[in-house]
């Protein structure tokens, strides 16, 4: 692909990557979600945030919410790690990638 060889900005490759379809990949959503959390950036983080760690789970499981606010005490559903995120911010250099989740929930 043309646009991951050229040396663009974050954002630019996230769409290039959106457009073609593709899963973004954990570097990028890494580095998007370093942005300030009221930029466009930020949100597209969480998106593929929120994407990577539901990736391939039941519609009903819920994670530890790495947010500021919860500091991983709370088992939430995609939809509440999402709200969670984009008003709270992510834990600075959250490192857990591995997504635990309850398997009673």
């Amino acid at each position: 692909m043309r646009f991951l060889a050229l040396n663009l900005q974050p954002l630019f490759i996230y769409t290039a990557i959106a457009f073609y379809d593709f899963t973004m990949d954990l570097k990028i959503i890494k580095l998007l979600l370093g942005y300030p959390k009221d930029s466009t950036r930020y949100i597209a983080g969480v998106e593929g945030f929120v994407e990577f760690a539901f990736e391939d789970k039941a519609e009903n499981t819920k994670i530890y919410c790495p947010c500021h606010k919860c500091v991983h005490t709370s088992l939430l559903s995609r939809d509440e790690i999402y709200e969670h995120l984009v008003c709270n911010g992510i834990l600075e250099n959250y490192e857990d990638w591995d997504f635990n989740s309850d398997p009673s929930v």
